[in-house]
């Protein structure tokens, strides 16, 4: 359940950052809490990590990060990268994880999220891309 009381929305403005990376930071923060995920990782292209939420990432986090450009673009590999993933952490879940492909700030992309619910993982990557593009000043499509 999203939080958007006047206090959290005031703390959100003081967490603003001139740097983008870590401006981006601060939003996977924010989406991973008001979602209830586990986690959220952006990475560009050669699965370089550009920011993640939790700020120390997981071994889970690790390993998603550097099969995430893959995972989002060829899909019909999935049940092989779960099958990688679940050596990191056996009881990971078929809809636990949503990997996606995006442009912001003239880049191509990737987002990931891990969380309980498949819906909500897709809404908060929505919202976690809206995020980056605004703060890199792009509207670039997905």
């Amino acid at each position: 359940m999203m939080n958007n009381s006047p206090e959290n929305i005031e703390d959100r403005r003081r967490q603003r950052s001139e740097d983008p990376e870590l401006a981006i930071g601060y939003q996977l923060e924010r989406v991973v809490e008001d979602f209830n995920l586990e986690c959220c990782l952006i990475v560009d292209e050669s699965g370089t990590t550009i920011a993640t939420s939790p700020d120390s990432p997981t071994p889970l986090m690790q390993r998603f990060a550097a099969m995430l450009p893959t995972m989002a673009t060829v899909t019909e590999h999935r049940d092989e990268h779960l099958k990688q993933l679940r050596e990191v952490r056996s009881d990971l879940g078929d809809d636990d994880l949503t990997a996606c492909v995006f442009r912001a700030g003239g880049r191509r992309l990737f987002i990931g999220a891990v969380g309980p619910e498949a819906v909500m993982n897709e809404m908060a990557i929505f919202r976690a891309i809206t995020g980056a593009r605004r703060i890199h000043g792009s509207d670039d499509d997905q």
